[in-house]
């Protein structure tokens, strides 16, 4: 009862803890309604183009071992044939697929005529495509008997319109299908009825490593390009609801334990008239219950308008694909009320300790004198954390290069909160040498804001906790991603030797006539085509049912290692290109292979073959895993080039020979800043989707902290009118006040910066050799700058409020 009367009599002074619980807990709820909304594709169409007359579909298996792959490999080949025997199956249809423009169309996926029968696309006019022949969609805009030339991988053909469909499409004839594209899925057709049946049999029949979808299922087979964009975007918000996470717990501690720790005369007063230590605990305890779970409640339902906000961000950062719209789903809610809730509790809990120990005769004291600023459990956990990342930098000292990478990004967030804990330890000296001018300045104000900071110790690390984890997390996160691209940058810029490079200019690759227009243009020079294509490893499982595998999924390039040499300087680290041959591969130093392990790879044909690792590569570029170029095109007929190499030669013969044939040729320095130019966007769009948010959080929490702290102030603020203080002279000690909480909250988190990105630096120099710090200054004088703004702004208004009034009202 006394503390539901407390809380009563005290709920505005309770207001700013409500504020921190509400919107850290709206702010995890949306982070976690925004990923689930991602991983269910919420908004997608489920309709089925490719598959809708196929009750069954069966594709590869893929498998869980860490990569992120968009698709899964394809079946294994010759399936279709052992399923159509199958009981019930009237027939299995290889759905095979390539790459392919025509002018009249664009860019597309082809596919054999006997995929249509998959889709249910029927002939409008015309007839079924035979060799040397094309099926277009009506819109293409050319009449049957018209010819069209179509840019294939294996070059451009002269292909005759033998008949149109409605819709856009691309259908040549099986056996051409056969020789450009491979097998993304096989469709079986059923006369049966108990199409589960069937698929139990076709299941059978089809073997391990394979997946037989059915019903709306067979939505997942489906090459939808917004699921692949929300597949690649699942990473990312992963560590996005990550770090609103930790910001969340973050600010929502600290404002918690600061607006209990404000109340020291209270409790102190209830010692007086005989209260025991535990039952200031225990009320204490209960209005962190009942305050916590109240906004933990409201913050975690505003968490679903605040996924869609952040959903409007992401679609406008083109992380997410313009249909995504997140539905609300309640497990997410709990999360956000359960974290919330949670933190309340922690944070009240060594609040309330101290509470508990607040000796009556306090009530007779200066509440704001604080005689002990450090309590042990800041000193362990601050220790702890402290310890974790100088830990994190120096076991990467002993790691392989890119493993190196991994375990030093994220530093700097521990160096925050290390800071943070132990901030009422390292603020005292910071403020003796940020306000050493004042001290000599002379005179009551700067002597006031230098003094009033030194004796609330406390109220300064509060204060500036916001700040530090704004400014630290800002410079950090911009900072290793800035390193990171600067970098890689200089790197590709160092070991790339070509003069020119072909580029495509209208389509996603270069087909085989570029290389081969080159080498005629300039049949002196160095010429290096990269084949891009997708391998998927297949890895068995340990004991705990989980794959091991070697991060070998995903892309591959394959290439010549000859030519390659003499136009781009790979990076090996063990092993020789040299030794690159058909039925060996190359793998990334963080893999764990060395070389002469060997690997079980599926090809984009279904193939699966053991590979021996020839080399192991340290790259931050694109890709560690290369192969040799004739193992792509015997596994891969519709595989592009990224790029040609061109070493030697007249860049403008190459210029004439390549712009018919859609490439695009630059020379080297315009080819890194194409390359930068790419990462830099890229690297905006992930800065959106990592730290938007939760900067925005921060932000708010600056104001909501600054606020609580003034008006705390109330007594002192009349005790300076009463000295003889005008309103505007006690005003500018406040802003002053203000601003230096801003000053040492944003010099700790530079240290914090500056500190992580050395760690990063050293790991990276380990990979490339030489790496240097890129300290974001711009985006940390822009953060620091708001943070000014905000702080000033949250203190000088009820400042200037309370000292308005009479000093014997306040």
């Amino acid at each position: 009862m006394f503390t539901l009367t407390t809380l009563k009599a005290r709920w505005t002074g309770l207001l700013g803890t409500i504020v921190a619980v509400a919107l850290g807990a709206a702010l995890i709820s949306g982070a976690a309604e925004l990923l689930a909304g991602v991983g269910a594709r919420d908004g997608l169409s489920t309709a089925l183009t490719l598959y809708p007359e196929a009750p069954i579909v069966v594709q590869g298996t893929r498998q869980d071992d860490g990569s992120i792959v968009a698709a899964p490999p394809p079946p294994p080949p010759g399936v279709e044939k052992r399923l159509a025997s199958v009981p019930g199956v009237t027939a299995a249809i290889a759905d095979r697929a390539f790459s392919v423009r025509v002018a009249a169309v664009g860019v597309q996926e082809g596919r054999g005529w006997a995929s249509s029968r998959l889709a249910g696309v029927r002939l409008v006019s015309g007839s079924a495509p035979g060799d040397g022949e094309v099926v277009l969609g009506r819109e293409a805009g050319v009449a049957p008997g018209g010819t069209v030339t179509a840019r294939l991988a294996d070059g451009d053909h002269r292909l005759r319109v033998s008949g149109l469909v409605d819709g856009p499409a691309v259908y040549v004839s099986d056996a051409a299908a056969a020789r450009w594209g491979t097998v993304r899925a096989v469709g079986v057709l059923t006369d049966s009825h108990d199409v589960d049946a069937v698929a139990v049999a076709v299941r059978r029949v089809a073997g391990a490593g394979t997946t037989v979808r059915t019903g709306a299922d067979r939505w997942f087979a489906e090459p939808d390009p917004g699921r692949q964009q929300l597949d690649d975007a699942t990473a990312l918000l992963g560590i996005s609801a990550g770090l609103a996470g930790f910001v969340a717990i973050f600010v929502v501690g600290s404002t918690f334990a600061f607006a209990v720790s404000q109340r020291r005369r209270e409790f102190a007063l209830l010692r007086l008239v005989g209260a025991q230590p535990r039952q200031v605990r225990r009320s204490v305890h209960v209005e962190a219950l009942v305050v916590g779970g109240l906004a933990a409640a409201v913050g975690s339902l505003l968490g679903v308008p605040l996924s869609t906000v952040y959903a409007v961000l992401l679609e406008n950062a083109d992380l997410v694909p313009e249909a995504f719209a997140p539905r609300a789903r309640f497990w997410p809610l709990t999360i956000g009320f359960g974290v919330g809730l949670v933190v309340s509790m922690i944070g009240s809990w060594a609040a309330a300790r101290r509470a508990g120990r607040v000796p009556a005769i306090d009530a007779l004291r200066d509440a704001t004198v604080e005689r002990r600023t450090m309590t042990v459990g800041r000193w362990v956990f601050g220790l702890l954390f402290l310890a974790g990342a100088i830990a994190s930098i120096v076991a990467a000292v002993g790691v392989d290069g890119e493993g190196a990478i991994a375990l030093t990004v994220f530093v700097g967030e521990l160096f925050v909160v290390a800071f943070a804990l132990l901030a009422p330890v390292v603020i005292p000296p910071v403020i003796r040498l940020v306000t050493a001018p004042l001290a000599r300045a002379g005179g009551a104000g700067p002597m006031l804001v230098r003094q009033g900071a030194l004796t609330a110790v406390r109220r300064v690390a509060s204060t500036a906790a916001p700040v530090l984890v704004t400014v630290g997390v800002a410079g950090s996160m911009i900072g290793a991603i800035a390193t990171l691209a600067d970098t890689t940058d200089a790197d590709l810029r160092a070991r790339l030797t070509a003069d020119v490079i072909v580029v495509p200019g209208d389509g996603p690759g270069l087909n085989a006539d570029v290389p081969a227009a080159v080498r005629a243009a300039v049949p002196d020079a160095t010429v290096s085509a990269t084949l891009a294509t997708t391998v998927w490893e297949v890895v068995p499982k340990n004991a705990d049912g989980v794959y091991e595998g070697h991060d070998l999924s995903g892309s591959a390039l394959g290439v010549d290692p000859a030519t390659l040499r003499r136009t781009l300087d790979v990076a090996v680290v063990e092993g020789s290109l040299a030794d690159l041959r058909p039925g060996t591969i190359t793998a990334s130093e963080i893999s764990g292979l060395d070389v002469g392990d060997s690997v079980r790879v599926t090809f984009a044909d279904g193939v699966t073959s053991k590979l021996r690792v020839a080399a192991v590569v340290a790259s931050i570029q694109s890709t560690s895993v290369l192969l040799p170029i004739e193992t792509v095109r015997e596994h891969d007929p519709s595989a592009l080039a990224d790029a040609v190499y061109v070493r030697g030669g007249s860049p403008d013969a190459v210029r004439s020979a390549v712009t018919p044939l859609g490439g695009q040729a630059i020379d080297r320095t315009a080819y890194a800043d194409l390359r930068s130019a790419e990462a830099d966007e890229g690297n905006t769009l992930a800065l959106t989707a990592l730290l938007g948010v939760a900067l925005l959080y921060t932000g708010l929490a600056i104001v909501n902290t600054l606020l609580m702290a003034t008006f705390d102030r109330r007594r002192e603020l009349a005790l300076l009118r009463l000295s003889g203080a005008t309103p505007r002279q006690g005003l500018r000690v406040v802003v002053a006040e203000a601003a230096l909480v801003v000053l040492v909250g944003s010099g700790l988190a530079i240290a914090a910066t500056v500190l992580s990105l050395l760690g990063l630096t050293s790991a990276l120099s380990r990979v490339v050799g030489e790496a240097s710090p890129s300290i974001p200054w711009i985006p940390l004088g822009v953060s620091i700058a708001v943070c000014l703004v905000l702080a000033v702004v949250a203190a000088a208004a009820p400042a200037w409020s309370l000292l308005r009034r009479p000093p014997l009202e306040v």
